[in-house]
């Protein structure tokens, strides 16, 4: 790879802790097959953060090998999580706790989401049709509707998705 066709990408701390580190030894046999074989899979990115090869990233610019990127549109930082989320959660090799952690933190992530909308939306009542607006708590009805939703997707109860909510935000806070 010449220098005029390096793409300098960014490593975001928060994203990186979404993903669980290689052992050494992964690591290593990574980088035996990206010296034999190239870089085969693009490297997933957002507004040029990473969401996911950033160990390849690493070896790649380290060693020189050239790479692509695969530039997924997303609208905001949250939604950047719950793609990593659902992206990680696809991987056989996760660790329980792991996959615990990733479901509570898609689940917070998409409440944020949801609520991000109902604002939006609430404003957009008030300005246009004068006093009318939304019920006024629709945060408790729409992550009830996303604890309905990730409770089937992984087979689990709605209440186990909320304590996975409460297990990812404490582990959040634990690293803040």
């Amino acid at each position: 790879m010449t220098e005029s066709q390096v793409i300098r990408l960014k490593i975001d701390n928060d994203f990186k802790r979404l993903i669980s580190p290689l052992a050494e030894e992964e690591l290593c046999l990574l980088e035996q097959d990206l010296i034999r074989d190239g870089c085969r899979e693009p490297l997933s990115v957002w507004n040029s953060t990473i969401l996911d090869g950033n160990n390849r990233y690493e070896v790649c610019t380290r060693l020189n090998i050239s790479f692509s990127v695969q530039r997924i549109n997303l609208k905001n930082r949250e939604e950047a999580i719950v793609w990593i989320c659902v992206n990680q959660l696809a991987r056989r090799d996760i660790a329980e706790e792991t996959r615990k952690y990733l479901i509570g933190k898609r689940y917070e992530m998409e409440k944020l989401l949801g609520a991000h909308n109902v604002v939006s939306v609430k404003q957009y009542a008030k300005k246009e049709r004068g006093t009318k607006s939304l019920p006024e708590d629709p945060f408790g009805l729409a992550a009830s509707r996303i604890r309905e939703r990730l409770a089937e997707e992984y087979d689990v109860s709605q209440s186990t998705i909320l304590n996975y909510g409460h297990y990812s935000h404490a582990l959040d806070s634990l690293l803040a």
